[in-house]
């Protein structure tokens, strides 16, 4: 019962009011041209100084034309790629906006601008695998840390819910470090990103995935050896 629960809340987890921050340094994918959503409604071309205004709305809402889509950290956007836009060989831009509303793993504005292309972070060149694994298990621990702060006090059905979840999200890093094929491997990470965003909402547990990303990418690309810091 509660596999469905979490499953069904899965894309309204960890939503949060955004502070104001006029230009913030931001960031976003597009495809290697430059566009995003390429063929579809909406279809934009980027370029260096191009800004896209929106109307402003009451209420904008994440992953609807409310509003236009930003990452808050490099490296989350690579690891999320697959389980939103999943652009092929994506294109990063620095960009400038004034979020309006913001979730754990993006946010949407209703004025964005380029500032200029920069290079893909070096590890989704050859190290993609190891960084999956490592961000997945980070999320794992994450998410039993968030289970584990649910008090006696706490909804029963809210407790349960979020160790179901945490379960699950250790499953998904196994199967992660487990799988040869990318397809596969990008499913589990994002069920493991996913269900450590669900545990954490449970318990009303902060999560900073974007921390969390940095810090795989650091284990993994040399800072600490991949091996004694898993």
């Amino acid at each position: 019962m509660y596999t469905y629960i979490i499953m069904k809340r899965i894309t309204i987890t960890g939503f949060t009011e955004p502070q104001r921050r006029d230009n913030m340094k931001l960031f976003k994918l597009t495809d290697k041209e430059g566009y995003t959503r390429r063929g579809q409604e909406g279809e934009t071309k980027w370029e260096e100084g191009f800004t896209l205004r929106l109307n402003p709305c009451e209420n904008p809402r994440l992953c609807t034309s409310d509003v236009i889509h930003f990452y808050t950290n490099p490296n989350l956007a690579f690891l999320l790629n697959p389980a939103h836009a999943n652009i092929e060989n994506p294109q990063l831009w620095e960009i400038e906006g004034d979020p309006v509303v913001e979730n754990w793993d993006k946010g949407g504005t209703f004025s964005l601008t380029t500032v200029k292309k920069l290079p893909k972070p070096e590890w989704t060149k050859r190290k993609t695998r190891l960084v999956q694994i490592a961000f997945a298990k980070l999320c794992s621990t994450a998410a039993n840390e968030a289970a584990a702060c649910a008090t006696a006090n706490a909804d029963a059905n809210a407790v349960d819910a979020a160790h179901v979840a945490a379960c699950n999200a250790t499953y998904a890093a196994n199967r992660v470090a487990a799988c040869n094929a990318d397809m596969t491997r990008d499913t589990y990470t994002t069920c493991a990103i996913y269900y450590a965003a669900n545990a954490a909402m449970y318990t009303d547990y902060h999560i900073n995935f974007a921390e969390l990303a940095d810090t795989a990418v650091k284990m993994v690309m040399g800072v600490c050896g991949l091996q004694s810091c898993l």
